[in-house]
């Protein structure tokens, strides 16, 4: 790095560089720590730039539309850029975990070919979401390859989007960019396809289950099979090399259509098999099952959220673990999934089951039951809480709604809609009328409790709300994001008060003192943390 950019970086913008994590073609990347201490990525062009020349000008719209983009919870954020000194810089969302190219290495040490099929898929549906969002918006990555898809606390986000293109625009500056063997063989000509980021996915899967990269490992047998369509498939099964094929088809008009979360789709639905039956204990009587899904159907949950106009929206034909069954048969039938599954799924089935059966309990203490399930039935609920009369409870559920319910009779009073994916948290406001809503889609929401309208939005937050909280007296709400940090708003005009930051990994749990003084907040980098609420 040039050391007056260093300095600058050090000095005018407080950045702690603690180490340098690589370096390519158009610049070096960074691990940093802001003035504020919270950690991110920079990276740093090799050479300054000409702000004035039109292809300049033009990747900086570029980016300027992909920082845009930040919040979406399967995209690496970029968080701000600028010129310094004539050199590009760039900061971008700070990824915990390393790559899937590290996960893979990690598997391979153990002895194992490549990442586990049900969590390799969990993977690959994270990252579908974020490249056909991409794609949705006339942007291509370029790119996906293993070391560009980068985990966050178990979940994927797309990375290294600084390649990322417009599709029909020049490619003049971008000569042999991407990663061979990963792009398809039109974008060695400098075209650039919708298709090009399924192909590289579908190289990716290939890398990440088998081990071994998806054409061999010298250029000419590379460029050969490319040509040819002949990936190198040996370890999957019959039933996704069919697919594997359609996306990695040399030509890009012959090449699987529909983006990539329709290809997982059909993957997933490729690779399911009626299990084999397991007695259940005898004390339970059970009807008979439908034949259930293997590992595939199980981690079906991440695609039911799907790239639609302005974010993201539920599926309508998404696959999840949502009806509600009598209890007996509930139990029975999660048994059956979880006991050969690591105890790391056990853990989100358990707290799936649990989310459900507060609800169930709930209505089942007073002779009560949810309506059965249906086309409008619940996703899987991430949140309960009951309002100050106790009369009635509100749910927040994968769905993209908050439900509220009549305790007495167990029927659906109101529907809060209008959040673009899950709502992950809910809470009611100290006098009941009002409730709040937290989601994936990046924002909290208040809403009228009497008829359903949303009175107000608190923006600001980069990535997913995951918890909330009403201050005592009512005038305030909290609120904690993946993106490390927890914020106070004003309830009255929606406005940020005070930003609390110091967590260095995302903000899980909130909730204020009695006095409405302080506040505690709970994050997964094993903290708890207590804060002066008026001075942050």
């Amino acid at each position: 790095m040039d050391v007056i950019v260093q300095q600058a970086l050090e000095g005018q913008y407080g950045f702690k560089l603690i180490r340098r994590i690589g370096r390519g073609g158009f610049g070096e990347v960074w691990e940093a720590r802001t003035a504020q201490d919270v950690p991110c990525v920079l990276k740093v062009s090799l050479d300054p730039l000409d702000a004035e020349n039109p292809v300049i000008k033009k990747e900086l719209e570029n980016l300027q539309l992909i920082k845009e983009l930040a919040g979406h919870p399967h995209l690496v954020s970029l968080q701000d850029f600028w010129l310094l000194a004539g050199y590009l810089v760039t900061r971008w969302e700070y990824a915990p975990e390393g790559s899937l190219e590290d996960k893979l290495r990690e598997y391979q040490r153990q002895g194992q070919a490549g990442i586990p099929l049900k969590t390799l898929l969990r993977y690959m549906a994270d990252a579908a979401a974020g490249i056909d969002f991409l794609n949705s918006r006339g942007i291509v990555h370029r790119d996906i390859k293993p070391g560009n898809l980068l985990l966050f606390f178990d979940r994927v986000k797309v990375g290294d989007l600084g390649l990322a293109k417009l599709v029909g625009a020049s490619t003049a500056s971008h000569t042999g960019a991407g990663t061979f063997g990963y792009l398809p063989p039109e974008a060695y000509e400098g075209k650039i396809t919708p298709s090009a980021d399924l192909y590289a996915l579908a190289a990716t899967y290939v890398k990440l289950r088998t081990g071994r990269e998806p054409f061999g490992t010298t250029p000419p047998e590379i460029i050969a099979r490319q040509q040819q369509g002949e990936p190198i498939l040996d370890g999957l099964t019959e039933a996704e090399k069919p697919l594997v094929l359609a996306a990695l088809h040399p030509e890009a008009d012959r090449r699987f259509q529909g983006g990539a979360v329709a290809w997982m789709r059909k993957l997933l639905t490729a690779l399911r098999r009626p299990a084999v039956p397991v007695s259940p204990p005898a004390r339970v009587a059970l009807a008979p099952d439908p034949p259930e899904a293997n590992v595939a159907e199980r981690v079906a949950p991440p695609l039911s959220m799907v790239p639609r106009g302005d974010g993201i929206q539920p599926s309508s034909e998404a696959e999840s673990l949502s009806s509600l069954p009598s209890d007996d048969i509930l139990w029975q039938r999660v048994w059956r999934k979880v006991r050969h599954v690591p105890l790391a799924a056990i853990t989100a089935v358990a707290l799936w089951l649990l989310a459900h059966l507060a609800i169930r309990l709930l209505f089942h203490s007073i002779g009560r039951s949810l309506p059965p399930a249906g086309a409008d039935q619940l996703g899987p609920v991430w949140s309960v809480a009951f309002s100050p009369d106790g009369r009635q409870v509100l749910t927040g559920s994968e769905d993209g709604t908050a439900r509220l319910w009549h305790v007495a009779t167990g029927r659906e009073i109101r529907r809060f809609e209008g959040h673009t994916s899950e709502v992950l948290s809910v809470a009611f406001s100290p006098d009941g009328r009002e409730v709040l809503t937290g989601s994936a889609d990046t924002t909290a929401r208040l809403w009228d409790v009497a008829t359903g309208r949303e009175i107000r939005r608190f923006e600001g937050h980069t990535t997913w709300v995951r918890s909330v909280a009403f201050s005592p007296d009512g005038r305030q709400v909290l609120t904690g994001s993946d993106d490390n940090t927890a914020r106070l708003w004003d309830v009255a005009t929606g406005r940020e008060i005070r930003r609390f930051e110091g967590h260095t990994g995302p903000v899980r749990s909130v909730a204020f003192g009695p006095d409405g003084r302080q506040v505690l907040t709970g994050s997964y980098d094993k903290t708890v943390r207590l804060w002066d609420a008026e001075s942050g």
